[in-house]
């Protein structure tokens, strides 16, 4: 996992500890594909968040609620999905059959980077304007060190991009280092694991090896 994935958990699981809601999906705005990408879910079995790993929304289809919010900047609350107009087939819908629910823009300096939406899950129990007003005020703060743990994760992804097309360029030109790179990141990598290196730091190694 990334550092980015880290840190999307770590404020997922704290967002329903302290606030009233006990599910939440987290999509994350990409302004070079157009597209809202699933960043983090949590409040329901691993396995149905797993269905959603690649699930991304084009920015361009308004009909979704979520893309709606993304354009508009402003949160939307649907108090009986039943009743609302919502694509009741729309796959968060489905799986995980909200009775209500709440959709807040993860917004920093005016920007929509994200967007949150949450629900109570089992409990069923309505959502109040008081858990309304936590969860905005919740998202309002969390939503600078996530945009910056974001681009440190995408700076650092290009960076390690930028250097291993270089190696392998330089290698291309010359038959005896070709493949030498992959050998050590491999012996490396090996080495680490025998001595129970944390995964976190196996990973670092066989980027930057």
């Amino acid at each position: 996992p990334t550092e980015l994935s880290d840190v999307l958990n770590e404020v997922m699981t704290l967002m329903v500890k302290v606030t009233g809601f006990e599910r939440a999906i987290l999509m994350l705005l990409d302004d070079e594909e157009r597209v809202l990408r699933y960043g983090q879910g949590v409040g329901a079995p691993e396995e149905m968040f797993d269905k959603f790993r690649d699930y991304e929304v084009p920015l361009s289809r308004i009909s979704n609620l979520m893309v709606r919010v993304a354009h508009g900047g402003l949160p939307v609350f649907i108090e009986d999905v039943k009743s609302s107009d919502l694509n009741l087939d729309n796959p968060i819908i489905k799986y995980f059959k909200p009775a209500s629910f709440f959709a807040v823009p993860v917004s920093v300096r005016d920007k929509v980077i994200g967007v949150l939406v949450a629900d109570k899950g089992s409990t069923l129990s309505s959502i109040t304007q008081e858990d309304r007003d936590y969860l905005i005020t919740f998202v309002n703060q969390i939503a600078g060190p996530l945009e910056q743990s974001r681009l440190l994760d995408k700076n650092r992804g290009s960076y390690l991009n930028s250097i291993k097309a270089l190696v392998m360029a330089l290698e291309a030109r010359d038959p005896y280092t070709r493949g030498h790179s992959e050998r050590v990141t491999d012996y490396s990598v090996e080495l680490a694991n025998i001595l129970d290196f944390p995964p976190t730091y196996v990973d670092m190694l066989r980027d930057i090896v």
